[in-house]
């Protein structure tokens, strides 16, 4: 919109769409698309002189609006003339929406003061109307003009002053569940009310076996739970074979004295169960044989499970036990790589105890060939001399060692004592047989060693 119409619109059109409805127009009073001239209904529109009428339209000025070569027209009219061909439609000057402006203020109150009656044909009629600024306030409030139901839904416009009475009996309106005091939440619309009753979980119903003798009345969402308890609900016969349906008081009666399908004892000495409706050919003879035949079954079935059964523990153990010799040959296996691995550790720990020995021994030489002011020689560099050994006295160990190479890795030994145990020689200390690796690692200990 231009400035012009946007502010003329603006206030112009109050609500024209209430839920695709067209409503009557705030300031004419009559229904009208918003783009439409306003639809005022004149107390006397043949005494409107010329001059105060749109050239456009023929129709009484509103909103009037001035072009620059002195025309006055209605501001809706002039803007779509102009857009249209751009030059006034009297002197065809050319013009744009731009040019437009504001008549004088004496003019405006000379054309709101046009008589206008209201279009729901109320009181004014009989007063001859209102001035045309004042009728959008008498609308507003005006008992009979049409406004629309606020009910989705309903297409129905009524008189302002009947829109309380249409509510009240509008199939449109939501209404409370009748039942809403015993839980229901539902809002249903007036004329599905009577749906939701039937369907409603809070609706107080009698029980679905009334027809056969039950009194009691409930919620219906409370039927189902009723039904599992209720004495006059219809179930079926618990014997097998029976396809009988009775009421719930009644099964038990049925069930222990009626049924042909019951179960009973053989009366006849056998004492075989079976079911009424055969008590008339039983034979006991038969009847044992049977019985007989079937234990006699049942038993070689039996066997047959406990043969299996025994094989398939033989296989387990079997297997279990070449598990176990396979985890004792893998014991054996770490045992001797650590050995192998301690033995290796403690000939490089003698040797580099040996090593810084000799390079000790060297150091103090060279040192003392400088303080006496002559070169050390190679003459003067310590020998080799082979060391004195000792052997270890630890049970398990029993090998020769340097003192001066022993170190907390050198032995590995059993700490505990050999016994007799199950007809196998072992150590106490830790259950293995008679000249297996030690299970401890320390220094060699000899008589005269710590």
């Amino acid at each position: 919109l231009s400035f012009f119409e946007s502010q003329s619109r603006d206030s112009v059109f109050i609500t024209f769409v209430n839920q695709g409805k067209m409503a009557s127009c705030g300031i004419c009073g009559v229904s009208h698309a918003p783009s439409a001239p306003h639809g005022f209904v004149y107390a006397t529109e043949d005494a409107i002189s010329e001059e105060m009428r749109d050239p456009i339209d023929k129709r009484p000025i509103f909103d009037p609006k001035d072009l620059p070569c002195g025309h006055t027209f209605s501001s809706a009219s002039i803007i779509a003339h102009l857009r249209a061909h751009g030059a006034c439609p009297v002197d065809h000057e050319k013009y744009s929406e731009r040019d437009l402006s504001n008549p004088s203020a004496s003019l405006r109150r000379i054309l709101d003061a046009l008589k206008v009656v209201c279009p729901n044909k109320c009181s004014l009629l009989a007063v001859g109307g209102v001035p045309r600024d004042q009728l959008a306030a008498h609308i507003t409030d005006c008992p009979l003009a049409p406004v629309p139901c606020p009910n989705v839904g309903c297409p129905g416009a009524v008189a302002r002053q009947s829109l309380t009475a249409h509510i009240a009996s509008c199939p449109h309106t939501p209404v409370p569940c009748p039942h809403k005091g015993n839980g229901c939440t539902a809002t249903p619309l007036r004329k599905e009310e009577a749906a939701h009753d039937s369907v409603c979980d809070f609706a107080i119903v009698p029980c679905e076996n009334k027809s056969a003798g039950c009194r009691e009345t409930m919620a219906r969402r409370l039927l189902a739970e009723h039904n599992t308890t209720c004495a006059y609900h219809k179930v079926p016969c618990t014997n097998s074979g029976c396809s009988k349906k009775l009421l719930r008081k009644e099964l038990g009666g049925h069930v222990e004295r009626e049924c042909d399908h019951r179960t009973i004892s053989c009366t006849q000495g056998c004492g075989a169960a079976m079911q009424a409706c055969d008590s008339r050919t039983h034979n006991c003879v038969a009847s044992l044989r049977q019985a007989v035949a079937a234990a006699e079954g049942l038993a070689v079935a039996l066997k047959d499970e406990l043969t299996e059964t025994r094989i398939a523990a033989h296989t387990q153990l079997a297997a279990h036990e070449d598990a176990i010799a396979a985890l004792q040959r893998r014991v054996r296996d770490s045992d001797e790589r650590i050995e192998a691995l301690i033995s290796l550790l403690g000939r490089a720990v003698g040797e580099h105890h040996n090593f810084a020995r000799a390079l000790t021994d060297t150091a103090g030489i060279l040192t003392d060939a400088r303080r006496r002011g002559r070169p050390a020689n190679s003459g003067s560099l310590p020998v080799a001399v082979e060391e004195p050994t000792q052997q270890c006295e630890h049970m398990g160990c029993d090998r020769a060692f340097v003192p001066k190479s022993n170190h907390a890795l050198a032995c590995r030994f059993h700490p505990g004592q050999l016994r007799m145990r199950n007809s196998i020689l072992d150590f106490n200390c830790c259950n293995r047989p008679d000249g297996s690796p030690g299970c401890a690692v320390g220094k060699h200990v000899a008589d005269d060693s710590e």
